[in-house]
């Protein structure tokens, strides 16, 4: 993938997997807690993570 893509700023809240590596992909998930849609989201964002 392009590397040369501006990356968006973090903050301390903001939660890293430790799986995912420093050159990974950042993606942000914004959405309501205990919903089935964020649920669903955040495994299969998990998942990838761990690719």
């Amino acid at each position: 993938y392009d590397t040369t893509l501006e990356q968006p700023e973090l903050f301390d809240f903001d939660h890293v997997y430790p799986e995912s590596s420093v050159g990974s992909r950042i993606v942000i998930l914004y959405g309501a807690l205990g919903t089935q849609c964020f649920k669903e989201f955040h495994v299969a964002l998990v998942e990838a993570a761990k690719k």
